[in-house]
């Protein structure tokens, strides 16, 4: 006669010492996960900082390509001469006319609260200043530093316009706002954006640089004007 079921026995709880994870164990797991971490941060941070650099390089390029683009939309206006100090870049000394001289001007040395400033006390020493740019105002520091400068160009000699500016040599910096902490010892060659781990070149270089011609290009006699501008170089 078979024996009835026993559904009271209990089950036998295995208490083996060899089940699951010992302290030394544990701790040689803690510890090759913390190098494979170490290893790896440095990777993630460099790609952080380059993909952040990379960023703020093409607000500064679209800054400055804003900035050409209000100056060509004033000289298609026309500008008068009582208007140049206002809304033009300040105008370098007489002895530059070459774009090598351009490309060669010095670095910013001071800051102006906004591109109003940059001819309102000085307008002789304007080009060696630089107008803060904040984008967010959340913070103390600016966002970018622009310096923007020309050379005197050549002016119309007749017609309606007679006296107003036909064409000019314009350059265009755009720092990083970190840039501030070093006015004074800036650089003038665009920054690398190479793979880095920190702020890289921006502190001392900008991270946009254009130097392009502007002119009254629709303008009565314009492209006389033009060809005795090129003809000066």
């Amino acid at each position: 006669m078979k024996k009835p079921l026993n559904f009271t026995k209990k089950l036998k709880i295995n208490t083996d010492n060899n089940q699951g994870f010992t302290l030394v164990e544990a701790l040689a797991g803690i510890t090759v996960a913390g190098m494979v971490f170490a290893a790896v941060a440095p990777v993630i941070m460099i790609g952080i900082s380059t993909r952040l650099q990379t960023q703020k390089a093409q607000q500064a390029i679209e800054i400055a390509q804003g900035e050409v683009n209000r100056i060509q939309t004033l000289m298609a206006q026309g500008v008068n001469v009582d208007d140049e100090d206002e809304k033009l870049p300040p105008v370098l000394p007489s002895e530059v006319d070459t774009q090598e001289e351009l490309i060669a001007v010095q670095a910013p040395e001071s800051t102006v609260d906004n591109f109003a400033e940059l001819n309102s006390s000085d307008s002789s020493n304007g080009y060696k200043k630089a107008y803060l740019v904040e984008l967010n105002n959340q913070t103390a520091q600016p966002d970018f530093l622009v310096q923007v400068f020309r050379d005197e160009g050549i002016r119309f000699q007749q017609g309606r316009i007679n006296g107003q500016l036909a064409v000019f040599r314009v350059g265009i910096r755009v720092y990083s706002g970190l840039a501030k902490d070093n006015i004074g010892n800036l650089e003038t060659d665009v920054a690398s954006l190479q793979m880095t781990e920190s702020f890289g070149q921006q502190r001392t270089r900008p991270l946009a640089v254009i130097y392009t011609e502007i002119s009254q290009s629709d303008a009565q006699f314009s492209l006389q004007e033009y060809e005795e501008y090129l003809d000066e170089d």
